[in-house]
């Protein structure tokens, strides 16, 4: 009787520890991606407080996007040739695809993904990395930093004059 307990506390212990340490869901992905505060992904943002991605993405394309749609799995912004933009192998992001009100062509659609570890037996995902692509006259911007992608985003949609 004491060793069936015993095996039942272990089973059900080591199935809470496997789910714990399970991938992020897409809707998992996607929510903490939008809920990531900015000072968290990018270590040369200054000033953004407890800003999040959400947020900041918003305000940032108001005036040129329909919609930010929000989505997770596998990163898309990987470039292997280049060690810090591999992804690493089975890497997890969290997306924010921006529907523009005006796009140049059905391939116009820019894109953030905020990189997640992955995570530890008990702890959740932490985010640690920005990756932005937005089409210009001259060719894409890939953006590893808020900044860089804010720079990209006011070349092609300057603000209106207010």
């Amino acid at each position: 009787m004491k060793s069936s307990l015993f095996l039942a506390l272990v089973g059900v212990a080591a199935a809470t520890l496997a789910a714990r340490a399970a991938p992020l869901s897409a809707a998992g992905l996607a929510a903490a991606a939008r809920d990531a505060r900015l000072a968290e992904i990018d270590p040369f943002g200054t000033g953004y407080g407890e800003e999040t991605v959400g947020t900041w993405l918003a305000a940032l394309t108001r005036d040129a996007a329909r919609s930010i749609s929000w989505s997770g799995g596998r990163c898309r912004l990987v470039r292997p040739e280049v060690a810090r933009d591999a992804g690493g192998s089975g890497a997890r992001c969290g997306h924010a695809t921006i529907h523009l009100k005006r796009p140049k062509d059905s391939g116009d659609v820019p894109l953030v993904e905020v990189y997640f570890d992955k995570p530890q037996a008990g702890a959740k995902a932490a985010p640690y990395a920005f990756r932005g692509l937005v089409r210009l006259p001259d060719g894409e911007s890939y953006a590893r930093f808020t900044r860089e992608f804010e720079d990209a985003w006011r070349e092609r949609f300057p603000p209106p004059a207010r």
